[in-house]
């Protein structure tokens, strides 16, 4: 006879490592698509079946036998990185897995009440288990040992047709939390970087790419740490603008910046970019706004944003989003993460040499920002004000163009209030200020004196 499936948890590592730790449907669904991932799946399947109060997750990844389900997936803080030979490797010894601590499972417990599990490895029987999460928090209650909580074993589903792979179906729903895949489908968007050929996940029967990300189409200008980034995103950047040069030849305003660090420990190499829009607003705001710079190790969101932390609270970075790359972040024993695998430890010395770096590249980028900026002209600065582009084209010499254009656009880069209908009313009044003191230098042939001033306004 079988012994009986059993899960075993103490109520504080239940609470705090699952029920209170995830708080969104991106971020459960990323811990169970994590698993896929370290499973060697190459197709995962998410359906959004609000309407019968459930979500389902399927892969075809290897799967799990009775004593796999038992010894693996029921054992809170199994790690495969410390027990199996594999180590950071995946099975296949393809991929470098994502999973560290081994509690990523538990998200699962915020979100529904009830967890149904279907599971086959290779040549082996499938097995199908029910976790009822109101029922185990009550055993867990009531036991100052732990819960050493029976599952529910029950007949293999007859839809349920994979050779080898894990389906996940989520019953009973937090009400609370938004479930709906136009809420879903960018959100997985941006917490991913290895959607591709071989690594298929879909919402609803439909693919997620990049372009789900939702803010590839409105960037500005890119620079790039790596060619296969650059490779990968450029064609995604449909508004790119364009400058010329001294020759007159026109160039794409993308541009690469160093990505290997400085200094100690030697030989770290990051991928990825940081881009720029043409307006802030773009970007969203708030708690939608896309106004990060993410890091990302092994292919999986490690941090959500570490512009804060980059120690330029300049306007310029209103206008950013990217993404840092940094799989040395993860490649070795030491855990660099915080439990919910989405902040990284500050004191790491990896970490703090990537911030160091990432610093010196905004001083490149920002001097840059501002020269394409000024390139690109008043005609081509967001939300230009028709009167000023018709007070400039009845200026006849080009020399007197130029100088009134490049003020113009200087007024036209600066931000003076968050509120964008009293932004352009402060606009208005320094562009009437700017073109009466223009017309009174010119009137003069005292143009010259513009030059004396910085051409750079520093944000």
């Amino acid at each position: 006879m079988l012994e009986p499936l059993k899960f075993q948890i103490e109520l504080n590592v239940l609470k705090h490592l699952g029920i209170g730790l995830y708080s969104s449907t991106p971020s459960v669904v990323t811990e169970i698509i994590a698993n896929a991932w370290d499973a060697d799946a190459n197709t995962v399947s998410i359906t959004l079946d609000i309407d019968n109060d459930r979500i389902i997750v399927e892969d075809n990844g290897h799967g799990m036998t009775r004593e796999h389900v038992q010894n693996k997936f029921l054992a809170v803080g199994y790690s495969r990185r410390t027990s199996e030979s594999n180590q950071d490797l995946s099975q296949s010894g393809k991929r470098r897995v994502m999973g560290r601590k081994g509690i990523g499972k538990l998200a699962m417990f915020s979100l529904a009440n009830t967890i149904n599990i279907v599971t086959r490895a290779k040549d082996s029987d499938a097995v199908a288990f029910t976790i009822n999460v109101k029922d185990l928090l009550v055993k867990a209650e009531a036991s100052t040992n732990g819960a050493n909580y029976p599952v529910q074993v029950v007949d293999v589903p007859s839809d349920f047709t994979l050779e080898h792979g894990t389906r996940i179906e989520l019953r009973g729903l937090n009400t609370r939390i938004n479930k709906t895949e136009g809420f879903l489908r960018p959100r997985l968007a941006r917490r991913f970087g290895v959607f591709s050929d071989s690594f298929h996940v879909q919402v609803n029967g439909r693919d997620i790419t990049r372009v789900d990300a939702g803010y590839y189409g409105d960037l500005q200008f890119l620079w790039y740490f790596d060619e296969a980034t650059r490779k990968m995103i450029e064609p995604l950047a449909t508004a790119l603008a364009s400058y010329k040069d001294a020759d007159g030849q026109v160039h794409k305003c993308v541009q690469g910046v160093d990505e290997e660090l400085a200094g100690e420990p030697p030989c770290l190499r990051m991928g990825g970019f940081i881009a720029s829009v043409d307006k802030p607003s773009k970007l969203g705001n708030g708690d939608e706004s896309l106004n990060r710079l993410a890091v990302f190790a092994n292919g999986r969101l490690f941090q959500e944003d570490v512009l804060p932390e980059l120690g330029d609270a300049r306007y310029f970075n209103s206008y950013l989003v990217g993404e840092i790359h940094a799989d040395f972040l993860d490649n070795d024993a030491v855990d660099r993460a915080t439990a919910s695998r989405e902040t990284i430890r500050h004191d790491d010395e990896r970490f703090q040499a990537l911030r160091t770096h990432l610093r010196t590249v905004f001083t490149t980028i920002r001097d840059q920002w501002d020269d394409w900026r000024t390139a690109q002209g008043y005609e081509n600065t967001p939300d230009k004000n028709p009167k000023i582009v018709e007070w400039l084209n009845t200026m006849k010499d080009p020399r007197d163009r130029k100088a009134a254009d490049r003020l113009m656009t200087s007024i036209g880069k600066l931000n003076l209030n968050n509120d964008e209908a009293k932004d352009a009313a402060s606009k208005n009044l320094l562009y009437k200020s700017a073109v009466v003191g223009f017309e009174k230098l010119r009137a003069r042939n005292e143009l010259a004196r513009l030059e004396h001033i910085t051409n750079k306004v520093r944000l």
